[in-house]
């Protein structure tokens, strides 16, 4: 029988080349206009969804009032808990067909999950940022062989749901381009077993989370996975800390770079060769705000606020639910992608540590004090560590020694010491530091299991100021 594509993928296929190369054919004026005017169509699709028209009747907001991209700060935010409150009916379109649509949960991790409906259009729309990838780092798509370690064994994950069902099920010619050079690992495959496959497979792009990073770390460095050394290691769903970050490229021998992605906004940014977060915004909008809602200047850190500009199924405008912080910055890029850029993607405020005086500390910039007195000694001498705020006023410091290495560094306990003593130095002498050796770090409350969080807190938002 002949295969007939689906129709999606004709309208993507024809427009695909366009859209991949947006970002370096639009000026900063033209990529304003093209925003504004996907606003424009998002705000009528918000219309039909009672979240929306409620907020957006209460405020006047209009396609009239919104005049260009930069009125958007006008729009007012929509919350995580205003997404709960109103259920599946209040959130998607009037006339959304749901048993063509892709129901997809947002990470539990902070707090209770909450369903969006992703269309068909959405899943393939967002298959071309890899192509943005692919083409920002000299990548050939006809010719690189991608591994995609995801969790398809969830249901309702946006894995599980968009790229198996969406794009290999319903979209299935775009997924044969890549026959034999694209392969769907499980994150929950004994981390030896992932290794062999990928070893066999041999890609030259890997997409994972850190958790599963780390472990193929260890593996390799124990000798395993002699034939897996991809060019390009991709990271998303988390952060990763530089001494891990080092470590990956240097025992890989390759690329490492951030992909910041949410269920409910798609693809936000990539790292280009040079090391910046470029924000795909053709596609999403974002600002970063303090915690009066005011947009931050470039440079200090804010809460993002996230607005996709495509879709249908649940509209995502003015967006605070996903929780991250992160530092936008000015400037332009050799890359060539005229877009805003970030400087990190810094984690989840539930992943931060406040101070007892209410400062907060990004994962991110946190994690930096290990990794930075570890490389002073010379030595690779730490092999995990995990930093645990059981109250505001104490925090627990775990570190896993590589036993190998121990006899290269003058004194574990020095190293312990000296990492103690920056903590204080950096967060007060009101926080209590407890700091220990330990066989294996903790699993994470949030996700039973999960060994690979770097920072967990038990401290509540309530509690933070």
């Amino acid at each position: 029988m002949a295969f007939i594509p689906n129709p999606t993928f004709i309208r993507l296929y024809l427009n695909y080349k366009k859209t991949v190369d947006r970002l370096w054919k639009l000026n900063n004026e033209e990529l304003k206009q093209y925003q504004t005017t996907q606003l424009h169509n998002m705000i009528d699709l918000a219309y039909t969804v009672p979240v929306y028209k409620e907020k957006f009747q209460k405020n006047q907001i209009t396609k009239e009032s919104i005049q260009n991209i930069d009125d958007i700060t006008t729009i007012p935010f929509t919350t995580k808990q205003d997404l709960r409150d109103y259920g599946t009916k209040g959130t998607i379109p009037k006339n959304f067909n749901k048993d063509k649509g892709f129901k997809v949960d947002t990470s539990g991790s902070t707090g209770k999950p909450v369903s969006i409906y992703r269309d068909l259009p959405s899943i393939a729309l967002e298959m071309t940022t890899t192509l943005r990838i692919m083409k920002s780092h000299n990548l050939s798509p006809n010719k690189t062989r991608i591994s995609n370690i995801g969790d398809f064994t969830l249901d309702n994950s946006y894995d599980e749901e968009c790229i198996k069902r969406g794009v290999k099920d319903q979209l299935g010619f775009l997924h044969s381009l890549y026959s034999g050079r694209y392969q769907n690992l499980f994150t929950g495959k004994k981390i030896v077993e992932l290794m062999h496959d990928l070893n066999n497979f041999q890609p030259d792009m890997v997409i994972a989370y850190p958790g599963v990073l780390i472990g193929l770390l260890k593996l390799k460095q124990e000798g395993k996975g002699e034939n897996f050394s991809p060019s390009h290691i991709i990271y998303s769903g988390g952060v990763l800390d530089p001494y891990t970050k080092k470590q990956i490229e240097n025992t890989f021998d390759t690329h490492l770079l951030g992909l910041y992605t949410g269920t409910e906004s798609g693809v936000i940014a990539f790292q280009c060769p040079h090391r910046n977060f470029h924000v795909q915004a053709d596609l999403v909008h974002i600002d970063a705000v303090d915690t009066n809602g005011d947009i931050v200047a470039p440079g200090e850190h804010g809460h993002v606020v996230v607005s996709r500009l495509y879709g249908g199924g649940t509209p995502i405008i003015r967006y605070t639910g996903m929780d991250d912080i992160i530092t936008p910055i000015d400037g332009e890029c050799e890359c060539g992608m005229h877009s805003p850029m970030i400087k990190n993607v810094e984690g989840r405020s539930v992943d931060s540590i406040v101070a007892p005086d209410g400062r907060i500390f990004p994962a991110a910039t946190f994690t930096l004090i290990p990794g930075i007195v570890a490389q002073e000694t010379g030595v690779d001498i730490i092999h995990r560590f995990q930093l645990i705020q059981h109250k505001k006023d104490h925090l627990e410091i775990l570190l896993v020694i590589n036993n190998e290495k121990r006899e290269q560094v003058k004194s574990v306990e020095g190293l312990m010491k000296e990492i103690k003593r920056r903590y204080q130095h950096l967060i007060g002498d009101e926080m209590n530091i407890d700091i220990k050796e330990v066989d294996m770090v903790k699993e994470d409350p949030r996700n039973p299991g999960n060994l690979s969080s770097i920072v967990i807190s038990h401290v509540e938002h309530k509690d933070w100021i």
